[in-house]
């Protein structure tokens, strides 16, 4: 049997005792300490005594004064920790940044240590003989956390306390009610009425608080106050709620009035749910909702479905525990791994519910035994793990249609897709988000602390938090994960697993030997949810791993090939979680997936289709002609989706990465100008001879226009060098386009005599620039018609022939790509001209090649 230590119950040698229920004392060898500055010193101290560990200044003084400037709160802070220094001189270490509580001394805080208690207690089997505990317990609880301390400008403070007086409230509340049965299970009546008046003034707006007192009236003999009861009760709902009783409230009401209610027979009554040794950290929103949907009459059959290790057994036992005495006939936990076809239902539930039969009934017989047992009892059932009995759900709608009384519970990885079932998709603890001021309340750090402190006594949450948060992060607070990577904290440095996490190593070594098999590890947990999917289910999921995060429909269908209504399936096997318009899957799930992708021989294909939608989207903005602001909103929009391609074999990376930027050139000059440095380094990296000639062609272009961004105007030509010298004149016109334009301000500008070109007028030099660089724009823009608006200035303004004929190769260019070739070998035969004999850049075999092309094209 459970015990609660000593120290639990006050009893304990602490050098300091902190009362917080139902008052504020701080007292040392048995004397009060009053003589603080204000209620914040005495609030500082409980905080840190709650939260042990380092704290720095600055977040306490967010906390603590958070509606007051930093500078004034810091000033506060440090008058605060001057008085506590003056009332507790050697409990405190205050350092210049952060402060704590001093680890040689002994703090005990009765909320710490009925909170711990009450989740030690309450995940124990309930037994008549834990009733001197739960007293002990209940009597610790001398009201709310902190409920009479007052305190200004502190909102962030104000909403720590207000989440622990819920949490503390729960716990006594589910405390109260395991104690009224106990002590009914006893005939303890007078100890049961008095927790039961005391329930009910908590809540006095509770069904089950109602019935423990209505069936407590009647068992005493006094049926008449438990009906007068029942309907005060019922006018108080209609007047301050608007609601009416529970079925299972007014079915009390009406058993005892007919007086058909008897007291429990002598034979002690034992829970039949087992909680499991697992930690856990109710989720306050799931237990909420899915206590919501049971009440509702019409709920008969609720299926909680999610992937494995996320949580769907614990949280359906916790309700089936907390639900149980509102059944006539109980609840039970049925599991269902043993059975190896729905034919074995009938059979485990005579077992579980000690149905009694004979060895040589039949299978059909035992199934009508068991309905007709079913059919009289008011009770709820837990059917655990069906995923692999799906799709047979016969005997289950047998089972409802029979037991009108009957409500169930059932954990899979899937829906049963029928008419009368309530889902309730289960998607993991809800994690901190990046502006959360308090990530240690978190439902996901609150259950990586626990289990971490259960492996490893020493472990401190405040020294590790930044990790913890990032932990959970990755996980997406499944709690099978968190509870797997905390247990390693004993062995492995916390930074250490976060890095292993990150890396995608997920802890194939079992180190809960107790826990079945896909629980041991997060891979065997990924593995046994793997291995439960179709073939087509499997592609699907290796496919849609080539998104980084949310993705649409339309992507699906364009890329990945995947029908509509796999989706759905997945969805309803919570493999894919849907957010407004759009889709993601857990990160546990994507990562394992990222792995398969890897090896499948559908990732050429895959990295074809990516890389051609994501072109095509490209290429429809820009014929949309947006203006620029608005282009360059659009690729932020798909930035993201745009650079994702990893997971690409390394040369259809280069390849893809070149075709993008024909489109994101003038984003990365604008929007990202800070990092053209890393963008050349990467284009540098590109290995040429994993490239087409016109790769090659293009590679050049854009390296000459980071380094002419940049100003290495050197560099640039000698990209430009290297393309006319290649003799590739294979490229799109397009890119010929942006190579003749970038021409005009990277090619040296000398006289025929050698000397600097001549001096002309500033403003025509001012007014070349301008057009030089909006035709650059235009072209990057594929906006032809209006790149020819800037050519005639050019052309009128340069004065030398080299430059002339680069204009002239630019307009060829621009007519070859909107189809004007017989225009397009005009303007390549102009630049000839211009040039003469020997243009000395090489340019001279680049036109007539081109001029070739145009004419051939005609």
């Amino acid at each position: 049997m459970t015990r609660i230590p000593e120290s639990f119950v006050g009893m304990s040698s602490a050098d300091i005792h902190v009362t917080t229920l139902g008052q504020l004392r701080i007292a040392r060898n048995g004397q009060t300490l009053a003589d603080f500055v204000s209620s914040k010193a005495a609030l500082l101290f409980v905080y840190l005594a709650m939260q042990p560990g380092e704290h720095t200044r600055k977040k306490l003084a967010a906390m603590f004064w958070s509606e007051t400037p930093d500078e004034q709160a810091l000033k506060n802070l440090r008058t605060v920790l001057t008085s506590l220094r003056q009332n507790l001189p050697d409990a405190m270490l205050i350092e210049r940044e952060s402060l704590a509580i001093n680890p040689d001394l002994t703090v005990h805080v009765d909320a710490a240590a009925f909170e711990a208690a009450c989740i030690a207690l309450l995940s124990a089997p309930s037994v008549p003989e834990m009733l001197e505990q739960q007293l002990a317990l209940a009597a610790m609880y001398q009201g709310a956390f902190l409920a009479e301390v007052s305190f200004r400008e502190a909102e962030a403070l104000e909403e720590w306390i207000t989440v622990k007086q819920r949490q503390l409230q729960q716990l006594y509340t589910r405390l109260l009610c395991e104690l009224i049965e106990t002590a009914t299970h006893r005939f303890d009546y007078d100890i049961a009425l008095q927790y039961a008046q005391r329930l009910t003034s908590i809540d006095p707006y509770w069904d089950i608080a109602c019935r423990q007192w209505m069936r407590l009236l009647a068992y005493t003999q006094r049926a008449n106050e438990a009906l007068l009861h029942y309907e005060a009760f019922a006018r108080l709902l209609a007047s301050e709620l608007n609601a009416v009783p529970e079925d299972e409230t007014t079915r009390l009401y009406e058993q005892i009035r007919a007086r058909q209610l008897q007291p429990p027979q002598s034979e002690l009554r034992h829970s039949t749910i087992v909680l499991p040794d697992m930690p856990f950290i109710e989720a306050v929103d799931d237990m909420a909702l899915v206590q919501r949907m049971l009440n509702t009459p019409q709920c008969h059959l609720l299926t909680i479905y999610g992937i494995s290790g996320v949580g769907k057994t614990t949280l359906a036992t916790q309700v089936a525990f907390q639900r149980q005495h509102s059944y006539r006939d109980g609840a039970y936990v049925v599991g269902l791994k043993r059975a190896q076809t729905a034919r074995d239902l009938p059979f485990l539930l005579a077992v579980t519910l000690k149905i009694e039969y004979s060895n040589q009934t039949s299978a059909h017989d035992l199934e009508t035994i068991v309905l007709d047992w079913l059919k009289a009892r008011h009770l709820l059932l837990v059917l655990d793990s069906y995923e692999h009995l799906l799709p047979e759900t016969s005997f289950v709608q047998r089972m409802l249609e029979t037991a009108t009384q009957l409500q169930v519970i059932i954990t899979s990885q899937a829906s049963l897709s029928l008419f009368r079932e309530w889902l309730f998709p289960l998607q993991g603890l809800r994690v901190p988000m990046p502006d959360d001021t308090q990530p240690e309340n978190s439902e996901a750090v609150r259950l990586f602390e626990v289990t971490a402190q259960r492996m490893n006594p020493r472990f401190e949450l405040s020294r590790h938090l930044r990790e913890v948060v990032e932990i959970c992060q990755l996980v997406d607070g499944l709690p099978l994960a968190l509870i797997i990577a905390a247990s390693w904290t004993q062995i492995i440095p916390i930074s250490k697993i976060k890095e292993l996490i990150a890396d995608g190593h997920e802890f194939n070594l079992p180190l809960h030997q107790d826990l079945p098999p896909h629980h041991q590890s997060i891979d065997m947990m990924l593995e046994y949810t793997w291995t439960a999917l179709s073939e087509q289910e499997q592609y699907a999921l290796t496919a849609l791993s080539i998104f980084h995060s949310a993705f649409d429909l339309q992507e699906v269908e364009h890329i990945c090939e995947i029908d509509f209504m796999l989706i759905t399936t997945m969805v309803q096997r919570a493999l894919i979680q849907k957010f407004g318009d759009k889709y993601r899957m857990h990160q546990l799930v994507w990562r394992y997936a990222r792995k398969k992708l890897l090896f499948s021989h559908k990732k050429a294909l895959l990295s074809q289709r990516y890389s051609a939608y994501r072109l095509r989207q490209l290429d429809v903005i820009q014929q949309n002609k947006p203006p620029l602001h608005e282009y360059l909103l659009e690729i932020e929009l798909h930035y993201g989706s745009l650079l994702n391609f990893d997971w690409m074999s390394k040369s259809l990376q280069s390849v893809y990465l070149l075709a993008l930027s024909r489109f994101l050139m003038p984003y990365w000059e604008i929007s990202r100008k800070d990092e053209l440095p890393q963008l050349q380094k990467r284009f540098e990296g590109i290995q040429t001879q994993e490239l087409d000639a016109d790769m090659q062609l293009l590679l050049q272009l854009q390296l000459a226009r980071f380094h002419e961004r940049q100003e290495r105007l050197g560099e640039a030509q000698r990209n430009i060098a290297a393309i006319f010298a290649s003799g590739a004149t294979h490229g799109s016109w397009a890119d010929w386009a942006a190579l003749f334009c970038l021409c005009m301000s990277v090619l040296p500008h000398t006289a025929p005599d050698g000397n600097a070109e001549d001096e002309r007028d500033l403003d025509t030099l001012i007014l070349n620039a301008s057009y030089h660089k909006l035709l650059a724009l235009y072209l990057d823009m594929r906006d032809y018609e209006g790149a020819e608006i800037f050519l005639p200035h050019l052309m009128d303004n340069m004065h030398r022939p080299v430059d002339r004929a680069v204009v002239a190769a630019t307009y060829a260019a621009i007519a070859a790509e909107t189809g004007r070739m017989a225009l397009a070998f005009e303007w390549c035969n102009t630049a000839l001209v211009y040039l003469g004999d020997d243009d000395g850049i090489s340019l001279m075999g680049v036109l007539k090649t081109l001029q070739l092309r145009t004419g051939q094209a005609q």
